[in-house]
């Protein structure tokens, strides 16, 4: 979506109490393909909950208040032979 020349275009951290905006806007990113998509806290429930460390990994895109698209970026830690390495993990959508 293009920011238009009224919109106030505005890119933040998510909070707790954006979690049920942010998952209706990425279950409507997703049925657009697959209208019987699954929600996206149930398929990756450890990284999408209603608190404030999961909502922090959450960069949102707002137009006029509204979400409009996410950025997200997951903490993980991999195995590589001996050694235990901190990497992100990156994923996003936008209506």
């Amino acid at each position: 979506m293009q920011p238009s020349g009224t919109s106030k275009f505005q890119i933040g951290p998510a909070r707790a109490q954006d979690f049920d905006e942010l998952m209706d806007m990425l279950a409507a990113c997703f049925r657009i393909a697959d209208p019987n998509h699954p929600k996206i806290e149930e398929i990756f429930p450890d990284i999408y909950k209603p608190r404030e460390l999961e909502m922090s990994w959450n960069l949102l895109a707002r137009d006029n208040g509204t979400i409009v698209g996410c950025v997200t970026v997951v903490p993980v830690a991999i195995d590589i032979g001996s050694k235990i390495i901190e990497i992100c993990a990156i994923g996003g959508e936008f209506e």
